[in-house]
Parts: C-alpha cells; structure tokens; sequence
C-alpha cells in the first residue's frame, strides 16, 4: 500500500471519529497486525489491561483515551507503563474534549 493510502484511510477514521472503534480501525489500517488479534483485542481476550478505555496487546499496544490534561496524563501512563515492566512498540492517547 502507498503512503497516500495509508494516509487518507487514517484521515477517514479521524473525520469520522467513533471513539469507541477508534483503535481497532486504526490497527486495521495496518497489514502487521492480523484481524484476528484485532477482533480478540476488542472482545477484551487479548487486553492485558483491565482497565475500561484502555488497551494493552503485549509487545505491541498500549492505548488510553484520555481528557483533561493529556501531558500529565501521557506522563502517567508512560511511568505506569514502565513500573509494569512491558515495552510496547506503541504508546497512543485519544484525547477526548470536554
């Protein structure tokens, strides 16, 4: 796939936020990350975190949608991040407005 493709498929997902869906279409946009992880990650069997909002696939993802102020709250993911000892290749915030 070419760079523009890639391109205006993201720009499709941010023009129509669904900020539920947001992350499973995002991964979907890439061909490393097979279907089938991103249908167990949404079904909550491949999530590492139990908390809601936020997905963690081992080695790989760690997302949080967030609001309010997102620097604290990108610095507060990334330390817990750190005290769990995981290194995912992503780190990624939605920030939600209020």
């Amino acid at each position: 796939m070419a760079i523009t493709e890639y391109e205006d498929k993201i720009k499709d997902i941010v023009e129509n936020l669904d900020k539920e869906e947001f992350i499973f279409e995002f991964l979907s946009v890439y061909s490393k990350i097979a279907k089938s992880t991103i249908t167990k990650l949404r079904k909550g069997t491949n999530n590492l975190s139990k908390v809601p909002g936020e997905y963690h696939l081992k080695n790989k993802l760690y997302f949080k949608q967030v609001s309010g102020d997102t620097l604290q709250a990108f610095t507060d993911l990334v330390s817990k991040i750190s005290q769990q000892n995981v290194n995912p290749r992503y780190i990624m915030e939605l920030i939600l407005k209020t």
